[in-house]
């Protein structure tokens, strides 16, 4: 159970990332420091090699056999010594005390032997128990002689062997300070994650306004808790507005349900007229008709909003679907001596759902005919705005009041002035619906006492418009 939490898996992979590289910089540290101590050996043996081929140039075996053997020589120095003749004979031979003591001399003799044959450099082991080495820098001298200068590995050996103690010693501890650094990062940034977990726990739980928080960093998790806090603040609010909408549902069922079992009261009552029985039918009828329209006006808010509905997009004339839908409402524009006027351009065509649209435009003409004065016109037109092509549809009537303009795109609201007049109060949540299906959006323009212009914004771009 330990080990299947993040923070402890974090901490073990951080630690081992630290292990393989601790061991791969160990590894190229070593490399290097024992090819240093090697060439330095190689540069000394060299710089002797040298040294003793001119002492053999100017004075001969006897001048380096003096050399060797002097005191000076004995004390300071740790070089294995040979002179051979042209039959690999040996003239001279010295073997140092820290060599001789280890050395086996029958196997050192064998391997010394075929000397004539070395190349100049070479590695002799002469003692097959000992890591030891001797390197050995051998070559003629002019006189036909062969010299050949040896030094022990043992100081480099040691050297590297103190290194290699040194990084285990250090290295245990190191793996344990990087497990706690492991802990620490993985909790420090694994908080933000913890902390969202709490705030959904606590919203499980029924806290509902609990929230993740936000640290400021602008980091990737500071983005997440954003984002998670910006889905709560949504669902908060579909929650408040389907209890809203509930709310209002049952309010505005109440009165045609009551309608309708009064009706269906009043028809059993008076069974015995057939005329009264119908009429007690028609009254169930129209008040069932009533609230179907709620029922599916509701019902398709809720799949716009929810983008389960599916449209049909198509280039569209807007001079062809203003002509339609007057055409539509030119009897209930007569009744009030209400003119409509549209004004287009032939060519302006706009990209979208002809259905969706001619049904938006009718529930924005409806409203402006409802509420204008007779005598007055209602005016349809389309423009560009930027991106967007807009169609818009203006009335002269009273305006919307300050107080209610926060409420007209709200589903079932119904103004002071619209309560006296038949209607469901779902008009500009469709409108607004179906903008935004399209991916726009509905506005308004109020001028109280002046009357109100309202905006369908549609996006000109086909690639821009979120298709549901």
């Amino acid at each position: 159970m330990f080990l299947k939490k993040t923070n402890t898996r974090i901490a073990i992979v951080y630690a081992l990332l630290f292990l393989i590289t601790s061991i791969g910089l160990f590894g190229a540290a070593y490399f290097l420091f024992s090819r240093s101590l090697h060439q330095r050996d190689r540069d000394i043996i060299e710089s002797k090699f040298r040294e003793y081929t001119a002492v053999l140039e100017k004075g001969g075996p006897d001048r380096l056999h003096g050399i060797v053997l002097s005191p000076q020589f004995l004390d300071k120095a740790r070089f294995f010594v040979r002179l051979t003749d042209r039959t690999d004979r040996a003239i001279f031979l010295h073997i140092p005390d820290d060599i001789a003591g280890e050395t086996d001399s029958v196997e050192l003799e064998k391997q010394l032997s075929g000397i004539s044959h070395w190349q100049d450099w070479t590695k002799v082991r002469p003692n097959k128990t000992q890591d030891d080495f001797l390197l050995m820098r051998s070559g003629p001298l002019p006189s036909g002689l062969r010299l050949t200068i040896g030094k022990s590995s043992e100081e480099s050996e040691d050297q590297l062997e103190s290194f290699r103690q040194s990084f285990l010693t250090v290295l245990i501890p190191l793996v344990f300070l990087s497990l706690l650094i492991g802990a620490w990062v993985a909790s420090r940034f694994l908080r933000p994650i913890q902390e969202l977990t709490s705030a959904m726990g606590n919203i499980l739980g029924g806290n509902i306004n609990a929230r993740a928080p936000v640290k400021g960093n602008r980091d990737e998790l500071d983005e997440l808790s954003q984002l998670f806090n910006r889905m709560l603040d949504r669902i908060s609010g579909l929650m408040s507005t389907l209890k809203e909408t509930v709310d209002n549902v049952a309010h505005d069922l109440r009165t045609p349900l009551t309608r309708l079992k009064m009706a269906a009261e009043v028809g059993l009552q008076k069974a015995s007229s057939v005329e009264s029985t119908r009429d007690a039918l028609v009254e169930c009828v129209e008040d069932a008709d009533s609230i179907l329209r709620m029922l599916n006006a509701i019902l398709e808010i809720s799949e716009a909003e929810a983008g389960t509905a599916r449209l049909n997009f198509q280039k569209i004339s807007a001079k062809d679907i203003f002509s339609e839908i007057t055409e539509l409402y030119s009897m209930v524009a007569e009744d009030k001596q209400i003119e409509l006027r549209t004004s287009v351009p032939d060519d302006f065509s706009i990209y979208g759902d002809h259905g969706k649209l001619l049904q938006a435009l009718g529930n924005l003409i409806d409203n402006a005919i409802k509420f204008s004065p007779s005598g007055t016109a209602v005016e349809l037109y389309a423009k560009r705005d930027g991106t967007f092509d807009v169609l818009a549809v203006k009335d002269q009537g009273p305006g919307i009041p300050a107080s209610e303009l926060s409420k007209v795109w709200t589903r079932l609201y119904r103004g002071e002035k619209s309560r006296t007049r038949p209607g469901l109060g779902l008009g500009l949540s469709i409108v607004q619906a179906i903008a935004s299906q399209h991916g726009g959006e509905a506005v308004l323009d109020n001028h109280p006492g002046q009357g109100t212009t309202f905006y369908i914004r549609i996006p000109r771009s086909p690639s821009n418009i979120a298709t549901m």
